[in-house]
Formats: structure tokens, C-alpha cells, sequence
């Protein structure tokens, strides 16, 4: 029988490491490898031949070496990162033909090494060595050193397994060079560049030094883009980072954030030079000419500025007012400077507003928005049903509600009215499919869009589609647009309140009168209701003019056909004056507040009053 040759246990993988062991390759093995004793049998050979066949799969470059440093072996990824043949070396001096280096290395590679030699295991000497070929091609590696033992312990030969990194280190520089700097104009990132400015933060507590950051947007650049294409866009962008470097100090810190937002750190800088840095800057963008086909495109930017002092908490912090303040230069007419600062009235709005976004957008996830309603009485006759309007409150984490007027406004900016809307149209149609008594008594139930919802031409389709999942009768239901959304969108406007009349709902003009060119266009608005603004109700009593504007717009709507509301009650000589002008209903905190809408369920009956 012939006998099979001894299974070797070696790790699971084309590496060097762990293959070479005094357990796992036979001694004689190793001396003929080596170049130190002979195979005298078939079964050694077949070892051997084994050996050869491991040695030359391996990725890692395998170098045989004896006692006394010369090559007894090369593998074929050896052979392939010398670039020679197994030939050109077997035999010869290491320390003659292989030229090993590192950084910074004085000594010469025998001195480095010959240690190794003697050593009894495995030693990693790490990466970070050059290896200089013959033809002049200069490579990295990582360097490990095996020695392998005999039975007693002693060293018959050794290994020097060689690992190129030549290309995995260029990625990492490449990956490390595009963490900090900005492929298309050269600037550092974002990322580093709030490094540097979380540095000038701890410098300015730790040396009281005081810094101006720069947060520049680029007016109309979307426009560029958008007409031109990319490739001119880029161009732009390219000009104008070669003329910020022109102005700006070798000290200073110049990025681009991302898009066409760029940041200046002006290091040691007082207010009144950071301003005039401003104005060299806009100034060099004024010089920027971009010509495609026949068209021009000339630069300019909005800037925020924010200093940086001991009163900075972080770099996040002062990133953020930066560009809050460059926020408001653009909201205010564009290539504009705003300075802003912890005491700045507007800046902190603006970021009250962005906190706002947030926690609306976490309680439309967490179903934190409540549903309240207010009561609608008529002032010409008893109330025998209910007539409200639906209101909204947030639940803020704390448990506290939340009025519309302090996260509407931020709502509106920042997107999310009409996730709100639809929110709020859904939730109430059915909690009355759930409640149908509810729509026994039910005269309107009014639910207020926005002029995002007004803009949105599928909102008329998502009622639809609401009133077909719950079992609520349309005219039962008001939709309110407020007058200047109508004003503003006076075409969209018509085509809703159309629809949603051909759907059987009713429909309201809010804050009526505030526009003051509301008699052109009424008649434009085949709306069911007008509700009179509550500026001018508040102070009726008191106002000659406000009274005046009152009778007359409830004279207008009466004229036209419609219904008129006076909002913003508040007290008993204010809803007299409302009845004997003949207004028809009235809202306000003289009949009844706000209150959570399943507390309806509570009541018996609807407000009455005489």
C-alpha cells in the first residue's frame, strides 16, 4: 500500500503567517530548504515538493536565508517583487543585493537584523521599509522574520517574509488627502477645517485670542448650474477659490464647506479688520466673469461673520451661528454681510427656528402633534349644532404644549407644513369616523391649509382619498386659507377652493382684510366664509377705523353672498358691537379657548349664548 504523505496543519489563508512553525514543518525538511542537510527519501521528497508548492502560493514574499544570510529561496511572489528570477539571487549575499531601508535609518541593514537571527521567534518588524529595486523601481513593505527550529531548539534556518503596501498605502494617503482637502479646488474640507477651528476655540479660552469666522454662500450659483451645467459650475467654483487664496493670509484658514459654501478662519483678527477682509473678498468675486454661449454670470455671496472668542463653547457652536448669520445676509437681499453674535436678536431666532425643525420633525415620528378645537358661535341666532375650528398643539418631551405660533413659523420655513397639513386632515376625519354622534351634531368642523398645501397639486387628491377611507359627509368639513396665501397664489387658490366646493366643503377666507387689496379679488373666490382679522377686532372698541373696516367688510361679504366672521373676541363690549353690525358668528376667548378635541366627547351640547 502506498503510503500517503503527512498532513501539515496550516491557517486558512494565502499568508505566510502561521505556515512556517517548528509544528508544522518537518526538520529535514527545513535543513534541505535551507540549504543545511539533504532528502534522502521519498517521503521527504514528497514533503518537500509539498513545501515548495505551499511557499509558491502564498501572496507574501518568501525568502529562504541560512546561517550565514546568504538566499537559499525565493517563492513566486518573491521573485515577482524583486523582478528577477529565483536564479538572479539563490545563492547570494542578502545583505549585498537587497537593498532594505526605513526612515530615518542610520545603521546599516546587517547591524538592524543580525539580532533576528538568533532569535527563537517570530519577530514583526513592521512596515514602513522601503525596498529599492534593481531597475530602480522603489517599493513599500512590511517585514516579519521566522526562524525555524530543530528538536533541541536550535535555529537551522529562517525566513524573511517581505509584504507590499505600495498600493494600499497610496489609497490611505489618497483616503487620508481627501478627508482633508477638497478634490475640485484644492481648500481643506469641511471636516479638517472644523479640526483647525476647534483648535482656535481652545486657543482663544486657553490665550484669550479672538478670531473672526467667515461663512460665505454664493448667490444664484444653482442658476449657473442649472443653465450652464456642472462642468461651468465648477469652473466658478475653481475661480473662486483662487481668488479667495489671493486675499486671505498665509495664517488664515480657507475651506470649502461642500456645494458653493465656503469658510475663512481669519486668525488674530479684530472685528474691524474681519470687515474689511469681507469687502476685499466680495469685492475679488466681483471680478469673476463666467461667459457661456452668449450669456454672462457675475459672482457674488452672502456672508455671515461670528467672532471666535472666549465666549465660544465649540466649533460646532460658532459653525452654526455662522451660518445662521449668512442665512440672514441671503434672506435679506443677498450679497449682503451680516455680523452676528450671542446677542443678536435675529440670529438667535433663526436658530430657534432650526431647533424648531427638528422637534417637528421628531413629533411627527413620535405622534406627539395634538388636535384642539375652538368653538365658532352664531351671533344672529341659536346654535343648535356644533360649529369649530380645528386648532393644533405639540407635546413637547417635557409634557408641555406647544402653541402653533412658536413652531408653525419654523415649520413653514424649513418644509414641513405640508406633512403637517395632511397630518392634521387625516387625523381629524377620522377621529369623526370614530365618533359619528359627534357628526349628528356637527354644523362645520373648519381645518386650516397652508400655502404649501395650496402649491401642492395632489392636496385635493389626498382629501379625496381621505373621505373615501372614513365615513365622514364633506359638508361637514371647511377647508381655511388664509388671505395672503390667496393673494399669492391667487391662481392655485381658485382651483382649490373650486374643487373642494364641486366636493361639497366649505370653504374660508382667514384674517380677512389684512392684505387691504382684498375687494379686488373676492369676487374671484367663490369662498363660503370670510373670517375678519383679529387685529382689527382686538380693538374695535377703542378704534374708530378698525370698527369702520369691520362693518364694512362684513357689509362686502353679505353683498357677495357669503358669511362673515369676526375672530379674536375677547370681551362682552366687543361682541356687542359685533352683533349690532350684523356679523354672523363669532370666535374668541370670551365664548371659549382652545381645548384637546377628545374633550368634546365631554360636552353635551354646543355653546350657546344670548
Amino acid at each position: 500500500m502506498k503510503r500517503q504523505p503527512k498532513q501539515l496543519k496550516y491557517e486558512k489563508s494565502n499568508t505566510i503567517s502561521g505556515l512556517l512553525s517548528e509544528k508544522a514543518m518537518p526538520e529535514k525538511v527545513v535543513s534541505e530548504k535551507a540549504g543545511t542537510g539533504t532528502v534522502s527519501s521519498p517521503v521527504q521528497q514528497q514533503e518537500l515538493w509539498y513545501w515548495q508548492q505551499l511557499l509558491g502560493a502564498v501572496s507574501d514574499a518568501v525568502i529562504g536565508l541560512d546561517l550565514q544570510a546568504t538566499i537559499t529561496y525565493l517563492n513566486r511572489a518573491a521573485q515577482t517583487l524583486f523582478c528577477c528570477t529565483e536564479a538572479a539571487l539563490i545563492g547570494k549575499s542578502f545583505w549585498d543585493n537587497i537593498q532594505l531601508t526605513r526612515p530615518g535609518q542610520t545603521q546599516a541593514l546587517s547591524l538592524i537584523l543580525m539580532p533576528a537571527f538568533g532569535a527563537r521567534h517570530r519577530i514583526r518588524l513592521g512596515g514602513a521599509w522601503r525596498l529599492e529595486r534593481q531597475d530602480g523601481c522603489c517599493l513599500e513593505v512590511e517585514c516579519d522574520f521566522f526562524p525555524v527550529l530543530n528538536t533541541e531548539g536550535q535555529q537551522v534556518a529562517r525566513y524573511l517574509l517581505l509584504r507590499d503596501r505600495t498600493e494600499s498605502n497610496l489609497w490611505s494617503r489618497q483616503i487620508q488627502m481627501a478627508a482633508i482637502q477638497d478634490a475640485l479646488t484644492g481648500l481643506i474640507s469641511r471636516s479638517e477645517f472644523t479640526v483647525r477651528l476647534q483648535q482656535a476655540v481652545q486657543m482663544a479660552h486657553d490665550q484669550g485670542q479672538r478670531h473672526v469666522l467667515c461663512y460665505m454662500d454664493l448667490d444664484q450659483f444653482r442658476v449657473v448650474n442649472d443653465t450652464a451645467g456642472h462642468a461651468v459650475g465648477d469652473a466658478l467654483l475653481q475661480q473662486v477659490a483662487q481668488q479667495l487664496r489671493s486675499v486671505v493670509r498665509n495664517r488664515d484658514v480657507l475651506a470649502r464647506l461642500g456645494g458653493d459654501e465656503f469658510a475663512i478662519l481669519l486668525w488674530e483678527c479684530p472685528d474691524e479688520a474681519g470687515e474689511r477682509v469681507v469687502r476685499q473678498i466680495r469685492e475679488a468675486l466681483n471680478r469673476i466673469r463666467i461667459t457661456w454661449q452668449d450669456q454672462r454670470f457675475q459672482v457674488t455671496a452672502s456672508v455671515g461673520l461670528v467672532v471666535v472668542d472666549q465666549q465660544t463653547h465649540s466649533a460646532g457652536e460658532v459653525l452654526a451661528m455662522a451660518d445662521s448669520a449668512c442665512y440672514l445676509a441671503k434672506e435679506h437681499g443677498r450679497n449682503r454681510v451680516h455680523f452676528g453674535g450671542v446677542q443678536d436678536q435675529m440670529l438667535r431666532q433663526r436658530q430657534d427656528e432650526m431647533l424648531w425643525s427638528g422637534r417637528i420633525a421628531e413629533a411627527l415620528e413620535r405622534r406627539a402633534l395634538r388636535l384642539f378645537f375652538q368653538e365658532i358661535a352664531p351671533l344672529q341666532r341659536p346654535a343648535d349644532r356644533r360649529h369649530y375650528e380645528i386648532l393644533l398643539r405639540l407635546s413637547g418631551e417635557d409634557g408641555q404644549l406647544h402653541a402653533p405660533g412658536v413652531f408653525l413659523p419654523a415649520a413653514e420655513k424649513y418644509g414641513w407644513m405640508q406633512k403637517i397639513d395632511n397630518w392634521v386632515i387625516e387625523q381629524t376625519l377620522r377621529w369623526l369616523d370614530a365618533h359619528p354622534e359627534q357628526q349628528d351634531c356637527l354644523e362645520l368642523c373648519t381645518i386650516n391649509l397652508s400655502g404649501a398645501s395650496i402649491n401642492d397639486p395632489g392636496i385635493l387628491a389626498f382629501i379625496v382619498e381621505c373621505f373615501q377611507r372614513y365615513r365622514v359627509m364633506p359638508q361637514k368639513i371647511g377647508f381655511e386659507v388664509t388671505e395672503t396665501v390667496a393673494i399669492n397664489r391667487l391662481c392655485q387658490a381658485q382651483a382649490l377652493v373650486q374643487g373642494l366646493k364641486d366636493l361639497g366643503c366649505a370653504t374660508l377666507l382667514d384674517d380677512f382684510g389684512a392684505g387691504m387689496s382684498s375687494l379686488t379679488y373676492l369676487r374671484n373666490l367663490p369662498v363660503d366664509f370670510l373670517k375678519i382679522d383679529g387685529s382689527f377686532v382686538r380693538n374695535m372698541a377703542q378704534d374708530a377705523t378698525d370698527f369702520a373696516l369691520i362693518k364694512a367688510i362684513n357689509e362686502i361679504g353679505h353683498v357677495t353672498g357669503k358669511h362673515t366672521v369676526a375672530e379674536c373676541c375677547e370681551d362682552q363690549t366687543t361682541l356687542a358691537l359685533l352683533r349690532n353690525l350684523g356679523v354672523d358668528y363669532v370666535q374668541g376667548y370670551c365664548l371659549a379657548r382652545p381645548t384637546a378635541l377628545e374633550l368634546l366627547l365631554e360636552q353635551e351640547k354646543p355653546l350657546i349664548f344670548s
